[in-house]
């Protein structure tokens, strides 16, 4: 139906919908889900195992961090197990949602913002992004509610995200993280509050869970 949110995994035949979307954006055509998985040392060494030979006279041209962290994203979407999803309007790739065991989001995992509240195997998502011309339009909440079933398809007993505690307005093109209103209307709860005990200037964040069935 003309209109209607549709979501769905991303695989290696929708990568071209990926690269679509995100190169509307300057941090998504830069980040492509990337940051939030490996911490700079793990990056690092995934970027030389992508790295052109070298040349003749035995120079290696350096690496784009954007083309490396494209193809690592590639990788990942060519794997049974989607990265992340997509939603689409009137066949247009507007929304992107990450996901995936928290285990395998290392810097997710270690974050002190947001540490683990439990031994419960949850699955994360540590970021989104809508395109600018589709914002407000409920496409957040429906990759929410979508992450939610798809990782109960595959295993996780629950998911969860982290918004950011309520302040200064954030603007659009970094509201990556999400809303704590967003995560509830998609039916996620707040377990845990912000750290009090953060540094000065780190950003607090809620723990919203979802409990998949």
């Amino acid at each position: 139906m003309p209109g209607e949110i549709l979501v769905r995994p991303i695989t290696a035949s929708r990568f071209r919908d990926v690269e679509q979307l995100f190169l509307t954006d300057s941090i998504m055509r830069w980040c492509w889900d990337i940051w939030p998985r490996y911490d700079t040392r793990e990056r690092r060494v995934l970027q030389a195992k992508l790295a052109p030979r070298a040349t003749r006279g035995g120079r290696r041209p350096p690496p784009s961090t954007a083309a490396t962290n494209r193809e690592l994203l590639r990788k990942l979407a060519a794997r049974r197990r989607a990265p992340g999803l997509l939603a689409y309007l009137d066949s247009q790739p507007v929304g992107f949602l990450s996901l995936g065991p928290r285990t395998e989001m290392h810097r997710i995992d270690r974050s002190r913002t947001s540490p683990r509240v439990d031994d419960v195997p949850v699955w994360v998502v540590p970021c989104f992004f809508v395109h600018k011309q589709y914002r407000g339009r409920g496409i957040t909440v429906a990759l929410l509610q979508a992450a939610v079933e798809y990782a109960g398809k595959h295993g996780a007993p629950a998911i969860e995200g982290y918004p950011r505690a309520s302040g200064a307005r954030v603007d659009d093109s970094t509201a990556f993280f999400g809303s704590v209103a967003q995560f509830r209307r998609a039916g996620y709860r707040v377990v845990a509050r912000p750290r009090r005990d953060l540094p000065k200037g780190w950003v607090r964040r809620y723990t919203m869970r979802a409990e998949c069935s």
